[in-house]
């Protein structure tokens, strides 16, 4: 081969390395036209080197080979154990893999993990890990395996709920969770042995080994069949993991080799789609808190899975989505469990058909029996009629199961998906009101069903519409400006609404379910209105912007409201937000003074607060919060009473100077993330 020069050449490397032991890490020196741009683009993009980084010289000292069999002792195995659970959890939690389960270095080596010694010479140290770890670990794995596996069933998303990245790294995906389960029983067994019967911390080592063990078999349940078997799974669960935390074992010293079997740096020589920084697990104590979460998750799909109420299920969904308090026991792999237990798409709660999810609609929302239905349409020699009510039944029957999916969703996509379907819903009213004209009512029981059919259509997405401008509270989505045209809208939606259950509470029997879950959201969409309206006199102020600036901002938060499908619909929208009306009653609140404006305030939180005495109470009657009942009276409505009790209290101030503040208003997630608190004025010298 030719080469340019001839091929006598001289290795100058040696002038290289020589030259950079005076360089730090991180410097680079660069020439005139060769920068760092040149340099990125010498490593190909997708190079495992370029997006995860290389090992660096110095990670061989500071993390020297890990030995899978080194000796541990008792409290070091425990420690090993919880802090990969907790690996487990901050998964779980949404980080990546790499970042949290892979860390622990003993999955990697699971193969390796075997005593060559013979039965009674091998070291009882030894012993702790082929016959401990190793099970503890693989079982570990095999649950984050079983909970991939229902992650990417597609009912949560991948990059926004969790992390699906694997890089490359085997989680027992062939091994099946049985063959696990005997490996921890087997490890029961010998703990339990008279081999063992002075081993310290016997008993901690054992309520690991049987928490982890029943983890597993809540994973390797087959739902929705198996979901009886979830209660005594959770109950004994929750009794292990209560044992481990009234035993707490202290973590070993720093100078322990236990340390060696976690190593956050292990990104670096993983395959991985971006560079991951290295993260630091969370306090053992919260991650006992997270698998409390999760028992508390499981033991939801329990009660959601022998509930055959619609309606239930969607307000079990929603109260639990807007209340943090939830957050832990609302994991990505609970929610997808969720909605794999109420429907993969064909059966609903594997034992129903479809046709279920409409007959429950109309008989939970307006009391019309599924009989009384088909009767009007399918029965009757109208071919007209029977076709269009199949058309109306199959749409209305897929999007009320994508509303229930989508209760189990995480907030951001719920509102979403809320605003994506708004207009899909109004399509539906209008098919509603054509269907039920195509058909002449027999007698008066016909002429109520036709009645309602529309409205109970209507009352479903003012519900789907008043989520939508709270959710945009709790998201803290609002700039300050923005407030009191969402709280205004908010009490136009809560208006129409009231219009509707209104009628509906008129033509449904008084002595019927449905007539009691109407009175209690009649109830509750006054005590919002109220709110709405007050929260809208107390932050109305004079516009800092003008109208071409205000009228775009408008545009832009509302625009899924205002899309120009809406216009080819022939039913006008009731609930059209109208910026033109808005503006009108600014000028004329603005009108008004102060002291007036806060007077009217005061008066609209006030009896807020009276109706909410009497929703308290009608609550107990309402079958749609048979799942979620103390958390609605005690959690969500007492947030609502705090939150209206602070707003009544400094809008009844003699002096309503500290309302003219915005600084004092806060929207605390905590107590109610739809309605703020006033925060009473910092005192100075002046004042005392």
């Amino acid at each position: 081969m030719n080469l340019p020069g001839g091929p006598h050449f001289d290795d100058v490397t040696h002038l290289f390395d020589e030259a950079s032991e005076d360089m730090a890490l991180d410097e680079l020196l660069l020439v005139d036209g060769f920068t760092l741009n040149e340099a990125m683009s010498a490593v190909e993009i997708g190079d495992p080197r370029m997006d995860s980084g290389a090992a660096l010289p110095v990670d061989a000292q500071q993390h020297p080979p890990f030995d899978p069999l080194a000796p541990l002792l008792p409290g070091e195995v425990c420690w090993v154990l919880d802090r990969a659970l907790t690996c487990e959890m901050h998964w779980h939690a949404g980080n990546a893999l790499a970042q949290t389960v892979f860390t622990c270095l003993y999955m990697h080596h699971l193969a390796a993990l075997v005593s060559d010694a013979p039965r009674g010479v091998a070291d009882r140290a030894v012993e702790l890990v082929t016959r401990v770890v190793r099970p503890g670990i693989a079982g570990m794995v095999k649950c984050c395996d079983l909970a991939y596996r229902e992650l990417t069933k597609g009912n949560v998303h991948d990059c926004e709920d969790w992390q699906g990245e694997k890089s490359d790294v085997s989680m027992c995906e062939g091994i099946a969770p049985q063959h696990i389960v005997t490996l921890l029983e087997e490890a029961e067994v010998w703990l339990y042995s008279d081999e063992t019967s002075d081993l310290p911390l016997r008993e901690e080592l054992l309520h690991r080994i049987q928490l982890r063990k029943a983890l597993l078999r809540l994973y390797a349940l087959e739902l929705p069949r198996r979901t009886s078997s979830i209660v005594p799974l959770v109950t004994e669960a929750r009794a292990l993991l209560a044992a481990i935390r009234l035993r707490v074992v202290p973590p070993p010293c720093v100078c322990s080799r236990a340390h060696a079997a976690f190593d956050p740096h292990i990104t670096r020589q993983l395959h991985s789609i971006m560079p991951l920084r290295p993260l630091v697990l969370p306090p053992q104590e919260e991650a006992w808190r997270a698998v409390e979460g999760l028992l508390d998750g499981w033991e939801l799909v329990f009660r959601l899975s022998g509930c055959e109420s619609l309606l239930a299920w969607s307000a079990a969904g929603i109260v639990r989505a807007s209340n943090p308090k939830y957050t832990p026991s609302r994991l990505p792999f609970v929610r997808s469990v969720v909605q794999t237990v109420f429907s993969g798409g064909i059966n609903i709660l594997d034992r129903f058909p479809i046709i279920w999810l409409v007959e429950r609609f109309f008989f939970e929302t307006a009391h019309i029996p599924p009989g009384h239905l088909a009767s009007l349409f399918e029965n009757r020699p109208f071919s007209a009629a029977a076709q269009a009510y199949e058309d109306f039944h199959n749409t209305l029957a897929r999007f009320v199961l994508q509303h229930i999916w989508a209760s189990y969703h995480n907030r951001p996509r719920q509102r979403r998906h809320s605003m994506k379907t708004s207009l899909d819903w109004h399509v539906i009213y209008e098919n509603a009101l054509l269907l039920v004209a195509k058909v002449a009512p027999r007698d008066v029981s016909d002429s109520r069903v036709l009645k309602c059919i529309p409205l109970a259509v209507l009352h479903w997405r003012a519900h789907v519409l008043r989520d939508i401008v709270l959710s945009g509270f709790e998201l803290a989505l609002y700039a300050p400006d923005e407030r009191p045209f969402a709280y205004w809208y908010l009490a136009r939606v809560l208006s129409g609404h009231e219009a509707i259950l209104r009628d509906l509470l008129y033509l449904v029997p008084e002595d019927t379910p449905a007539h009691g879950h109407l009175t209690v959201q009649f109830q509750y969409a006054t005590v919002l209105k109220e709110m709405s309206l007050g929260c809208f006199l107390v932050l109305c102020r004079p516009p800092k912007f003008d109208a071409a600036r205000r009228w775009t901002n408008f545009t832009v938060r509302y625009k899924w409201a205002l899309r120009k499908d809406f216009e080819a619909i022939l039913t006008p929208d009731p609930f059209l937000p109208d910026f033109r009306a808005y503006l009108r009653q600014e000028r004329k609140t603005l009108r008004v003074e102060p002291s007036e404006r806060w007077k009217r305030a005061a008066g609209l939180f006030d009896s807020a607060l009276l109706h909410l005495v009497h929703l308290g109470l009608a609550a107990e009657l309402d079958f749609s919060l048979q799942l979620c009942r103390v958390d609605f009276t005690q959690h969500h409505l007492g947030g609502l009473l705090l939150a209206c009790s602070s707003l009544k209290q400094g809008a009844s101030a003699a002096s309503g100077a500290q309302l003219d503040d915005s600084a004092v208003l806060e929207w605390n997630p905590k107590v109610c993330a739809w309605f703020p608190q006033i925060l009473p004025l910092p005192t100075t010298e002046a004042d005392s």
